[in-house]
């Protein structure tokens, strides 16, 4: 008998379509939010969770806009030279990425 071919009732046998019928169903899809240390979070919770995160973020953008907008305002010509010559690297970068044709 070779590798390839398993007996009737052989234990090396390839597992039955029926076998998952006595295994415990994963939970993982159920509604709720996985923890880093592997908790779930009800849902009511999770969306407290990420408000919270929304805000954070959100608080996070505003901050690094105004000391952009502050190193603007302290440096104009310097910001204006910056954003020239990353216009003409993105300009170049473009045109080597999609050739004229």
């Amino acid at each position: 008998m070779n590798d390839a071919t398993h007996p009737v009732g052989s234990h090396d046998a390839p597992p039955s379509s029926f076998e998952h019928l006595g295994r415990v169903p994963d939970t993982s899809m159920l509604p709720g939010v996985r923890q880093p240390d592997n908790s779930i979070l009800a849902p009511e919770d999770a969306q407290a969770a990420l408000t919270a995160k929304t805000d954070q973020l959100r608080d996070m953008g505003e901050a690094w806009a105004e000391g952009v907008r502050s190193k603007v305002r302290n440096n104009p010509l310097a910001s204006i030279a910056a954003a020239l010559a990353l216009g003409l690297v993105i300009a170049r970068l473009k045109r080597w990425h999609h050739p004229a044709r």
